[in-house]
């Protein structure tokens, strides 16, 4: 048999689904963003991005461009739409202004716990 194998060198992932980026030894990177075309994650979208993303809470907003038909008419529509944040609706993520331990933990919204934490909600 024959594998391909690559060392995987440094992982970023948001708390919200699908939105994760990994960095081999080799120096190429994988990325991936949820609704969001690989044209603009290949041309617009680099690992650092991810990182600002999970560690400073930095939201980055794309604008993609489309062909759209609408009642047999061709439109070139352009839309903003978020690519990379950090903000969750079903969990909280306790960031890194908390305890060390607690880094990269999350809460479900509701949870006991999290009267006793203070966070910036964006």
């Amino acid at each position: 048999m024959n594998f391909h194998l690559k060392l995987l060198l440094i992982f970023a992932g948001t708390t919200r689904s699908k939105e994760y980026a990994f960095k081999f030894l080799d120096g190429k990177e994988e990325k991936r963003a949820k609704g969001i075309t690989q044209v603009n994650q290949k041309q617009n979208l680099n690992y650092v991005d991810y990182e600002n993303s999970v560690f400073d809470n930095i939201v980055k907003v794309l604008t993609e461009t489309k062909l759209q038909s609408n009642k047999l008419k061709m439109q070139l529509i352009e839309q903003k739409k978020t690519s990379l944040s950090n903000a969750d609706d079903k969990r909280v993520w306790i960031g890194k202004t908390q305890k060390y331990e607690d880094f990269g933990t999350t809460l479900a919204w509701g949870h006991y716990r999290l009267n006793s934490y203070t966070f910036n909600i964006m």
